[in-house]
């Protein structure tokens, strides 16, 4: 009788699920009997570009290996003649277990390209130490088409190589991997995989199944647009906005959701035929989703997606005021998520955006690096967010230590604030810390029914401990749910005593759990 009771697989499938992005943990689990790995290696494999690193230089080698593996008898003894593999390397190459290719849902080109080079710059050094050179150069590999790699003769042979490889494996995942929905070309040339379905028939219902696509500057939309008319999610990196071919792809797309736009190329906001082009793209109604990294110019047009449910804005790097100003005139009345992530964050001008849309926005979160211009501002933005916000159920993002009236109208107003995430308001570069008192003495008068995480960035300073305890008592007293609390090991001076009042009232489950970072 087994010690164990015996899961049925969708349980196992469900709780595999969780540990899609641990994949030493998932590895683990096929080990354990035939059962788990049957049902654990369909999710580690239908994605193994996500599990590539530098340092594991290993596996790079062992998912081509898996694949070729794989191929036709006819592919690999073509691959061998062309001396691609060598002889020595087939008789290695053990028959799989499982068909992988027919997990495989995404297809990530420049990585795929990667391991293809280290895969054929390795293959041919079999001794440990030509190995551990061929790893230390892996950077190299996969920075140009090994320039490190003496001879003129020897890099053509790379580059054929490396071509005649990518496009077998390409061939084979496009014909033979019926649940691929994602695929990242990037600047990879896409004429590549256009041969490939002129030449394979059954390689056009994948490309037209694709519902996640990333595109870059060397993509042929023209003919991309008569394959793939039902994606939902659209990448487009590096790629001029104001290209026709771009908008009749997005304009002839069933269901485009989402739309990512990073680091494109935008004409003059005042050409004519600029703006008309824009505004065709943005009247996509279907789209309720947009992300924009480093790409300022597009808030011009960010007034014309009236039915963005939620809006994404990362800057890696600062962008004239000047762009964000057209942020200000947009009214987005359906949003209901606003994501910032920022070198610079305008307040004045989301205030004005928050006002100007009047949207009942869910959540908002806004995360900056950078000091605050104008303390002053913090305070409109966020009796904005209380005016406009009623179902606000997540808040993350700056306050002063004195916004107290400010959070006391946040607190009252959206009763539904289940997450409150601060950031402390520092002067200026002098400053340190900020004082939390105050701020908890009104969340003690106010008690927010539904808060069930306090999340407290590096930089407050609570003073008296027993304020914290008072706070929990009344929460105790009025039976409101447990919360979970996280802070800086310096949140207060006496850390020792802040630690049993939080042990305290874990263990009478009006504390759900803490955690002090370093």
């Amino acid at each position: 009788m087994s010690k164990f009771p015996i899961l049925v697989d969708d349980c196992l499938r469900d709780i595999f699920e969780y540990l899609n992005s641990d994949p030493e943990t998932l590895h683990s689990c096929i080990l354990v009997n035939r059962q788990w790995c049957q049902n654990a290696v369909p999710i580690l494999w239908r994605n193994p570009w996500k599990y590539r690193r530098e340092r594991l230089l290993k596996k790079s080698f062992k998912i081509i290996n898996t694949y070729i593996s794989t191929l036709p008898k006819e592919t690999q003894r073509n691959l061998l003649q062309d001396q691609i593999i060598q002889c020595s390397r087939l008789s290695l190459l053990k028959k799989p277990i499982f068909e992988y290719s027919k997990f495989l849902q995404s297809i990530v080109l420049y990585e795929l390209e990667a391991d293809v080079k280290f895969w054929i710059y390795n293959q041919s050094n079999q001794t440990k130490q030509r190995k551990k050179k061929a790893a230390k150069n892996f950077t190299k590999i996969i920075q140009a088409d090994n320039e490190n790699i003496r001879g003129n003769d020897q890099r053509q042979n790379f580059k054929r190589n490396k071509k005649n490889l990518m496009k077998e494996l390409l061939k084979f995942f496009l014909v033979h991997s019926p649940n691929i929905d994602t695929l990242y070309i990037s600047n990879y040339n896409f004429s590549f995989i256009i041969e490939i379905t002129e030449s394979e028939p059954i390689a056009k219902n994948c490309i037209a199944n694709l519902r996640h696509l990333q595109i870059g500057s060397l993509t042929y939309l023209s003919k991309l647009s008569q394959l793939s008319r039902n994606v939902d999610h659209l990448e487009i990196v590096n790629h001029n906005l104001c290209s026709e071919e771009l908008r009749n792809f997005i304009t002839v797309q069933n269901n485009l959701k989402e739309l990512t736009i990073e680091i494109s190329i935008i004409g003059s906001i005042i050409d004519p035929d600029t703006n008309n082009m824009m505004v065709e793209i943005s009247k996509k109604n279907s789209i309720t989703r947009l992300t924009i990294k480093d790409s300022p110019k597009i808030f011009f047009i960010l007034k014309g997606f009236g039915s963005l449910t939620e809006l994404i804005i990362i800057y890696n790097i600062e962008h004239s005021i000047r762009h964000w100003e057209h942020m200000a005139n947009a009214s987005l009345k359906n949003l209901k998520k606003l994501f910032i992530d920022s070198n610079t964050i305008y307040y004045d001008i989301i205030t004005q955006f928050i006002d100007n849309s009047s949207c009942d926005l869910e959540q908002i979160i806004i995360t900056t690096s950078s000091r605050i211009e104008d303390p002053c501002d913090i305070g409109l933005y966020i009796n904005s967010i209380s005016n406009n916000c009623p179902s606000l159920t997540i808040f993350k993002g700056v306050i002063s230590e004195s916004n107290v009236p400010e959070l006391s109208q946040l607190l009252r107003r959206c009763s539904n604030l289940k997450t409150l995430h601060l950031y402390p308001v520092m002067q200026d570069f002098t400053q340190k810390i900020c004082q939390f008192d105050n701020l908890m003495k009104e969340m003690i008068n106010i008690s927010s029914n539904n808060l069930s995480r306090l999340y407290l960035e590096i930089g407050w300073k609570l003073t008296l401990v027993e304020d914290f305890k008072i706070f929990m008592k009344k929460r105790k007293l009025l039976g409101l749910k447990p919360i979970s609390f996280y802070a800086h090991k310096n949140f207060t001076y006496n850390f020792s005593k802040f630690l049993n009042i939080c042990e305290d009232y874990k263990q009478e489950d009006y504390l759900l759990d803490y955690h002090f970072y370093n």
